[in-house]
């Protein structure tokens, strides 16, 4: 998966996600930082997790929308609560 800017046959590229044989190790790495860390503050751990799901790119599709609901949950852990009070699909809409 690439991200590229710029007109058709000159297009220049911006990121490249992982080659395939790369995505399982480093979802195994990134999940085993996010059910592991527990000393860095909770805005930072869904930042950080936000950037680093991107960052891999596992499927062709939903990225986006997986990231959102690995950043709500992060954001929700620690409520211990069956209801949320915020969204950050809602948040990206405002």
């Amino acid at each position: 998966m690439q991200v590229v800017t710029g007109p058709m046959g000159n297009e220049k590229i911006l990121y490249q996600a992982p080659s395939s044989d790369r995505i399982e190790p480093e979802m195994i790495r990134f999940i085993d930082w996010f059910e592991n860390e527990h000393e860095i503050d909770l805005v930072l751990k869904a930042a950080i997790a936000h950037l680093w799901f991107e960052t891999i790119h596992p499927f062709n599709d939903g990225n986006g929308r997986i990231t959102r609901a690995i950043t709500d949950m992060t954001l929700a852990r620690p409520d211990k609560s069956i209801r949320r009070f915020y969204s950050m699909s809602a948040q990206f809409m405002n």
